[in-house]
């Protein structure tokens, strides 16, 4: 069955002195983006279409890049319309979105209604659908209007949605039943270090330690639990830990034990690791 899959666009450089709709893709959105490419890779081969916003289509360009297909832009793709919306603290945004979303019919944040834009986008994926009947759909669009259409098609709450996409995140929702498949919130971002298959071989053990000394950060980070897999500072070349995701502060907990020939306690990273 051809899959609807919904992408929130990776991380940007945020400008207070520009509109949301006008920031470009970081570096560090760049790199997420080849994450992003690997966990997509089982819905090929697709017809990728994004946004017209900046960040949008620079990440549907990465995607393109990796996938060999066209990226093309598409109107209707764009986020809620929030142009003349005054840059907020993380707090308050969330306060004004909470609203936003609690309040479909009335006009209380930016230039577009949640009806508005729902309907806007809907409309947009649905026209999609016409022209590719049985192709998957990869789009690149924004966490509102995903939280939006996501809340038709299981009938919950966009806020509790909204707040768990991560810069990149998606979903796959199956286009004849409409039923969300996959839900994957959070895709952090992989530094290039070597694997640690590569740390050990034919090297020696100082060049061996130098490497070890950096550890690779996470691979995926989802709503319920993180798993980080790195060498460490333990004189072995592989080690792994796991952790919960604590639900207050969405942090690791820490004093968790490494597995290997010299097992230790360690502390994970710090939160800046995992935004």
């Amino acid at each position: 069955m051809p899959k609807l899959v919904l992408i929130k666009h990776s991380l940007p450089t945020i400008d207070p002195n520009k509109p949301a709709a006008s920031w470009q893709l970081s570096p560090e959105g760049v790199g997420r983006c080849h994450r992003l490419a690997s966990c997509l890779a089982d819905f090929l081969p697709a017809v990728l279409v994004s946004s017209r916003e900046p960040k949008a289509r620079a990440t549907a360009d990465r995607l393109a890049e990796r996938f060999a297909l066209t990226a093309t832009t598409i109107d209707g793709l764009e986020e809620q319309h929030r142009m003349t919306a005054p840059f907020l603290t993380h707090r308050a945004f969330k306060e004004a979105m909470r609203e936003f979303f609690a309040r479909p019919a009335e006009l209380v944040f930016g230039e577009e209604t949640a009806e508005a834009a729902s309907t806007r986008f809907a409309a947009t994926i649905d026209d999609l659908f016409g022209k590719h009947t049985d192709r998957n759909l990869l789009v690149v669009t924004h966490g509102t209007v995903i939280s939006l259409y996501l809340s038709l098609c299981a009938r919950i709450d966009p806020y509790p949605l909204w707040e768990k996409l991560g810069l990149p995140s998606f979903a796959v929702v199956d286009r004849w039943t409409m039923r969300i498949e996959k839900f994957e919130s959070q895709i952090a971002w992989r530094p290039r270090y070597p694997s640690s298959v590569d740390l050990g071989v034919g090297r020696d053990s100082g060049a061996r330690s130098a490497e070890i000394d950096s550890a690779k950060r996470c691979c995926l980070v989802n709503q319920i639990a993180i798993v980080y897999r790195a060498p460490l500072r333990t004189g072995r070349i592989s080690c792994t830990w796991s952790a919960s995701l604590g639900k207050a502060n969405r942090s690791p907990r820490r004093g968790l034990t490494t597995k290997c020939a010299r097992s230790k306690t360690i502390s994970p990273p710090s939160n800046a690791s995992f935004k």
